[in-house]
């Protein structure tokens, strides 16, 4: 769960992520912050493990801003850049940084990703995360989560990067509120910390009039042209999604938005898809998938009929993945008591998009960090250039992924198990209790 302290004084934290190769970027991006903004930057860099880096030196010397190298235990600061140093992980916890050494070997680790989840965890709309040039797909994840509870997420245009896979998978991932040129980064990050919605007086006071009323025009727009009900989310949620969106679009007033939304026919799908809450990874929260793999599907087991099908049901499933994790593990336990039952998986979400994606089941180099290595490499397959993943047709053949609203829509009866997570959480109580009414 997601801290929340009094943000209105906390400080607005800026991850920037890159590989070994992004120093040019990087300096390009230290060096046009201003004097003044407000927010601490943490710097996460591929390095070397065995020698001494010499990035916060080099930064030192054209920033404007104390550049020093990150220590343990260290409380963060405005106005500061804090560059991470060799052969460590980097979190934030509790307002200061964590150092630890890593454990596993040098191809395996994922820095970045461990980074922003922290980051998210820590700071949710109070954070943003940055990918800059970089080789494979570290930092993809951790975006997502950043992306999910409300923080700002920038990618730098691949085509101008020194190596565009990093930028590229968190593009191709759907978790970029931006794609923009290094330059461009500095005037996005201070529209977004200093733009009025993110200030005490109208995300927290839900009692303000203005506000309540903008939401209600902004909802009948969506409602109107999208389909999309906004009425059955915690009002919370959907004012830190719109104040992003009207930062990215350097729009200060609802009434500016309002018109913009009415004329841009792009613009309220990208709302839309913004508001749609599509956080998810393979495995998440290892806690709960081991109570699956060592409790619940042992007794589903137990009480099958030889010729009972097994049926699950995923209600958000968003791009698949919670739906194919279930399915792993099902098939695993089936292998392990030599049964020989259908799977059958009914998989449901409202954004078709994400139900797309889904479907196809391709996902990017990411994943390494939350499956396990037998997993991929038994219902996974490598494919392209880009080192990216496809589930195997024997996995994706036992789910129907279909576009379902779960608070309208009627649900599937008879199920062995049905996977609801992260989704209740953002909803109203009107639509929570209808949801689980139903």
């Amino acid at each position: 769960m997601t801290k929340r302290k009094d943000k209105a004084n906390q400080l607005i934290v800026v991850g920037i992520g890159a590989s070994a190769g992004g120093l040019a970027e990087i300096k390009k991006f230290i060096f046009s912050l201003p004097e003044k903004t407000g927010m601490a930057f943490i710097v996460v860099q591929h390095l070397d493990p065995n020698h001494e880096s010499l990035l916060s030196e080099i930064l030192e010397k054209k920033s404007k801003l104390p550049v020093k190298s990150a220590k343990d235990q260290e409380k963060l600061q405005p106005d500061h850049v804090y560059v991470i140093p060799p052969d460590a992980y980097l979190e934030i916890q509790d307002g200061a940084i964590k150092l630890t050494k890593p454990e596993e070997n040098r191809g395996s680790r994922k820095s970045i990703d461990r980074f922003f989840r922290s980051l998210a965890k820590e700071y949710a709309d109070k954070c943003a995360g940055i990918i800059l040039s970089g080789s494979g797909s570290d930092g993809t994840s951790g975006l997502r989560e950043i992306k999910a509870v409300g923080g700002l997420v920038l990618a730098q245009e691949p085509d101008t990067a020194t190596h565009g896979s990093m930028p590229q998978s968190a593009i191709d991932a759907d978790v970029v509120d931006k794609v923009c040129k290094v330059e461009e980064m500095t005037d996005l990050l201070l529209n977004f910390a200093s733009h009025p919605l993110k200030q005490k007086a109208l995300l927290a006071n839900d009692t303000n009039q203005h506000a309540k009323d903008s939401l209600e025009e902004i909802g009948a727009i969506l409602k109107a042209h999208e389909k999309f009900d906004i009425d059955q989310y915690k009002p919370g949620t959907i004012q830190r999604r719109i104040a992003r969106r009207m930062s990215l679009t350097n729009t200060l007033e609802y009434s500016e938005y309002l018109d913009k939304l009415r004329k841009d026919k792009e613009e309220r799908s990208t709302l839309t898809r913004d508001l749609l809450i599509n956080v998810t990874d393979f495995f998440r929260d290892p806690e709960a998938y081991h109570e699956l793999e060592t409790k619940v599907i042992p007794e589903i087991l137990d009480n099958l009929g030889k010729r009972d099908d097994i049926r699950l049901w995923v209600a958000g499933c968003a791009s698949g993945e919670e739906a194919y994790s279930l399915a792993i593990l099902f098939l695993e336990a089936l292998k392990k008591a030599r049964k020989k039952n259908e799977i059958k998986i009914f998989a449901t979400d409202i954004d078709e998009h994400a139900i797309t994606k889904a479907r196809k089941g391709i996902y990017s180099e990411s994943i390494v960090i939350d499956v396990p290595r037998k997993f991929l490499d038994e219902y996974f397959l490598k494919i392209g250039t880009d080192h990216k993943y496809k589930i195997r047709r024997e996995v994706r053949d036992l789910i129907s992924f279909a576009v379902q609203n779960l608070v309208t829509d009627p649900p599937f009866n008879h199920m062995h198990l049905i996977s609801c997570r992260n989704l209740l959480i953002y909803l109203n109580k009107e639509a929570q209790e209808k949801t689980l009414g139903s």
